[in-house]
């Protein structure tokens, strides 16, 4: 790229605010090869005239999408030609950037680091792990050691939008413009250490073709600039619910609570303990006299010894664990998230639940009288994207809290889901690695992958789990629960310890370790070729110690090319399939946002997407279009995903029109009910209806 083509620029705006999530501009400043300037917002239109149009002109900026949707909200002729640059790959942002060459290098959000010298004296031991902030501020310090002041003039410039730069403070018109000289000298650094990177992977890992850990930018880029129109739109919320929901919310935190105190756990290792016969109490194999405990002691207080204990044996020891600045195991939220223990996310579920109560509903009740802006990320380091103030994507599983959401006054909700995704994925994965998927196979066919595990686990033939799966005979509908269990724990690389408790809590279902073991040889008879993803990513990490020697591995994503590196085997696992999901849907989400906004001719212009939830999208609009922008939403997302899944087609069977966000939500047909009559038949809005 030529930099004398390149602008880097900034915005100046009034404070962010409910239903004012792009807010007035006051100055925008610009750094090109030709020098540094300032403008205000009555002289910047033809800055944007020229970077917006001129197809010679590249332009960056720090949290990119913010600026352009300021933008657009003073000039929304400039909108058509915003989608325009993000999609010919001319919008550039460092943020974005940053995150994409952690994630290949491994170090997404924090990395461990080696103890100064000042805290070996001190009695400090092993490595320390460091967070890693993407703002402007501290991504321009990993370049030139230099902080930017973010504290004096930052607030303070909707004073000056009415009063001309010239009569501004110096240093309201410095601050700016050092923004923009930062963002800078952050790109072009990036493009130097995307230069080494390539020839680093490329070196370690001869395996990966084309490895540059910017390859992904530009598809980024187009997610999350929809993912932020998504978040300015927001969503209302109902308050008669949010009041029962707070009620409901005490009730799963007295389960949550129960469940891990009465799941005993060895004081000596933090293994699970395991029932060997009636009437004996718990005990560890390896440590059959140590005392059980639990991870909440019975006075209802949080075990964090005993936590500890156990992410270490779910880490594989202390050395993989992430520590605290002092020095000890780390047992906070995205710790355990991060752990893929089912029981150190429910230990991590306390605290969300009681986050939901203190920050979540206070938040739900704004959205009585304005948007709730939900703030999306769009880049995680599996690919997904991720919510939070409040958590309206990865919504804990409380009755009655998906039901606060509404649509505004007028308008109605139309939903649509992936069927089985991440089971596509997983098969697609397979036949682009090996050539070859008895899953792929299955559900091209239609056959239900679940239920092909259960005809395994019961020895009959599929035909016959079939008919009596038909006629709801219980021995094979639980079959078919664990069938579920096994297709989605241990397509992960669950270890059978972390099976029993993701069977137990999510599926009601008791396995003992000699089940857990049986269950994955007949899965793995059912699907061979898992077998051979296992061996494939064992290989990765027996074969490769990743760039800083920690014994990880790095991979590249399949179709888009994104690179993530230094992860163990579990993550490995699901980073080929999960991160294949993210593309594909993140992919739908473009096109079904371009036609909210640009395509007039489109049975959803107009509407607005209101959530995404990894595989399913909420949009908003008027009821009396609601049949037409149903189906289209299909389309869109089966055109949008059919690329990254060219050999397993994605389906998306049942589009609904809600009066609410709900799980319970069906199909209404005008004529036909739950099934429509004809071709002419059109969906109208299911009602929600209180539990009595």
């Amino acid at each position: 790229m030529q930099t004398c083509k390149l602008a880097a620029w900034d915005t100046e705006t009034w404070l962010i605010g409910p239903a004012q999530q792009a807010p007035p501009l006051v100055c925008t400043s610009i750094k090109t090869e030709a020098g540094e300037y300032l403008l205000h917002h009555s002289e910047s239109k033809p800055f944007f005239d020229q970077i917006l149009f001129d197809t010679e002109w590249h332009f960056a900026g720090h949290n990119l999408v913010f600026d352009l949707g300021v933008v657009v909200e003073k000039w929304p002729e400039f909108l058509p030609a915003v989608f325009d640059v993000i999609e010919q790959g001319r919008a550039h942002c460092t943020m974005l950037r940053m995150q994409l060459i952690d994630i290949a290098t491994g170090c997404f959000r924090g990395e461990y680091r080696e103890l100064t010298k000042t805290e070996k004296e001190k009695g400090k031991k092993g490595v320390i792990w460091q967070d890693i902030r993407y703002d402007l501020s501290s991504t321009h310090a990993r370049f030139t050691k230099k902080y930017l002041d973010k504290d004096t003039w930052r607030l303070r410039y909707k004073e000056f939008k009415d009063i001309p730069i010239a009569e501004w403070p110096e240093g309201a018109q410095r601050y700016p413009i050092d923004d923009a000289v930062a963002t800078w000298n952050v790109f072009i650094g990036q493009e130097n250490v995307r230069e080494h990177l390539n020839k680093e992977i490329k070196q370690s890992f001869p395996d990966i073709s084309e490895p540059d850990p910017l390859g992904d930018e530009n598809n980024q880029m187009k997610h999350a600039w929809w993912i932020h129109l998504m978040h300015c739109w927001g969503i209302r919320t109902d308050s008669v619910r949010i009041a029962r929901l707070e009620q409901e919310t005490s009730r799963v935190f007295n389960e949550t609570k129960l469940f891990l105190q009465l799941t005993p756990i060895c004081s000596e290792c933090g293994r699970l303990c395991h029932k060997k016969a009636v009437g004996r109490p718990p005990e560890c194999w390896d440590h059959p006299y140590a005392v059980p405990t639990s991870l909440v002691k019975h006075d209802g207080v949080k075990n964090t010894k005993v936590a500890k204990l156990r992410m270490q044996y779910s880490m594989g020891g202390l050395d993989h664990c992430r520590l605290t600045k002092k020095g000890f195991v780390s047992v906070d939220s995205e710790a355990c998230s991060m752990s893929g223990d089912p029981l150190l996310q429910e230990y991590a579920a306390l605290t969300s639940l009681q986050t939901v109560v203190s920050k979540d509903i206070p938040a739900l009740k704004l959205g009585r009288q304005f948007p709730v802006h939900s703030h999306f990320k769009s880049l995680q380091a599996t690919g997904r994207t991720s919510s939070s103030a409040p958590n309206i994507q990865n919504i804990r599983q409380l009755p009655g809290i998906r039901e606060c959401f509404v649509p505004r006054k007028g308008k109605v909700f139309v939903a649509a889901d992936w069927d089985g995704l991440e089971l596509r994925t997983l098969a697609q994965t397979c036949l682009k690695l090996f050539g070859r998927s008895k899953l792929a196979e299955a559900l091209n066919r239609g056959v239900d992958p679940h239920l092909t595990v259960a005809a395994t686990i019961l020895k009959i033939s599929y035909p016959e789990a079939f008919r009596r799966n038909e006629a709801q005979d219980k021995e094979v509908h639980r079959a078919r629960q664990t069938g579920k269990i096994a297709n989605f724990g241990f397509s992960g690389g669950l270890g059978y310890d972390a099976l029993i408790l993701f069977a137990k809590r999510n599926y009601k279902i008791e396995l003992t370790y000699e089940e857990a073991k049986q269950l994955k040889i007949d899965w793995m008879y059912a699907f061979p070729e898992m077998r051979l993803y296992f061996e494939h990513i064992g290989n990765l990490c027996n074969n490769h110690e990743g760039l800083d020697g920690r014994g990880a591995t790095t991979i590249q994503q399949l179709f888009s090319k994104r690179i993530r590196g230094q992860i163990p085997f579990t993550v490995a696992c699901n980073t080929y399939f999960q991160g294949l999901g993210a593309d594909a849907t993140k992919n739908a989400g473009w096109l079904i946002s371009k036609a909210c906004y640009l395509d007039k001719s489109s049975p959803l212009y107009g509407w607005r997407i209101v959530n995404y939830i990894h595989d399913e999208f909420i949009l908003e609009g008027p009821e009396a279009e609601a049949h037409e922008a149903a189906m289209e939403l299909k389309r869109l997302m089966i055109l949008g995903s059919e690329i990254y899944l060219p050999d397993v087609k994605p389906t998306v069977s049942k589009p609904m029109v809600m009066r609410c966000w709900s799980k319970k939500a069906k199909q209404v047909w005008k004529i036909g009910g739950d099934k429509p009559k004809d071709d002419s038949d059109t969906l109208v809005p299911w009602e929600y209806r209180e539990a009595a």
